[in-house]
């Protein structure tokens, strides 16, 4: 059996911006944990043409819309049937996209090109509406939700960045010993070095890079533990108009 890499992309709307990137192989190690300015084709050739990945089934899940409706002004289903779907007695909002709306914006959908290479050019990746089907696949997945279905006792978690850094810190605190748990029961290693708690005198602009590799981090594990069999799936939407997915503790 070949070996597994889960990969968690917190994809930023654009080239310019930094986006997270973490990879865990099947024994739950983090092996790549960076945040970074990456254009398409850096982390398209993370995936196609690199040691780290090659001769290795990969998972990815991106924090990012992935596949629009035909219909570039039609919004998808995908963001409405996840709002209407209570996670571990929450309701999670997602901000609800078009084609249209993403030309505007941000002049594209990097997700969708992105993962349009993997799938479409290249072929060598599949969209999947059941992850662990096929041996290279790629989903939409993001962090909230993700929060939601494997820690819902400390939901929002409160580690972005959205206030006071301070605040953002005394929450990421928090998230940090729950996940520490998966460390010290074997389930996962590298965490602790890699995402050791910051100093108190960050600024926001490090804190902000910090929080992509989180982002990151959490995308991948998600993944992780539905093939441990430590987490159930949840789908929203379809791989035609648009699809997330999210890991619900079990």
């Amino acid at each position: 059996m070949k070996e597994k890499i889960f990969a968690g992309i917190d994809l930023a709307w654009t080239e310019n911006n930094e986006t997270g990137i973490c990879l865990i192989n099947g024994n739950g190690e983090i092996i790549f944990s960076q945040s970074g300015v990456y254009s398409n084709n850096d982390i398209v050739r993370l995936f196609l043409n690199s040691e780290i990945t090659d001769k290795k089934e990969v998972c990815i899940g991106i924090d990012a819309p992935l596949i629009f409706p035909e219909d570039s002004q039609e919004y998808r289903n995908a963001e409405r049937d996840l709002k209407r779907t209570k996670i571990n007695g929450f309701h999670i909002s997602s901000f609800q996209v078009s084609k249209e709306y993403m030309k505007r914006a941000y002049k594209g959908s990097r997700g969708e090109d992105i993962a349009g290479y993997l799938v479409k050019k290249h072929k060598k990746f599949s969209y999947t509406d059941r992850i662990f089907t096929h041996s290279h696949e790629v989903v939409e997945t993001f962090p909230t939700g993700i929060t939601a279905g494997i820690f819902p006792e400390i939901f929002p978690a409160g580690y972005k960045l959205k206030g006071k850094i301070s605040d953002s810190l005394k929450g990421y605190a928090v998230l940090y010993e729950k996940i520490k748990i998966f460390e010290e029961k074997k389930i996962i290693s590298g965490f602790a070095k890699n995402f050791e708690l910051p100093e108190n005198n960050l600024k926001r602009k490090e804190y902000k890079k910090f929080e992509d590799k989180i982002d990151a981090f959490l995308c991948a594990f998600g993944l992780f533990l539905v093939y441990k069999n430590l987490a159930s799936e949840l789908y929203f939407g379809d791989t035609k108009k648009g699809l997330i997915f999210l890991p619900l503790k079990q």
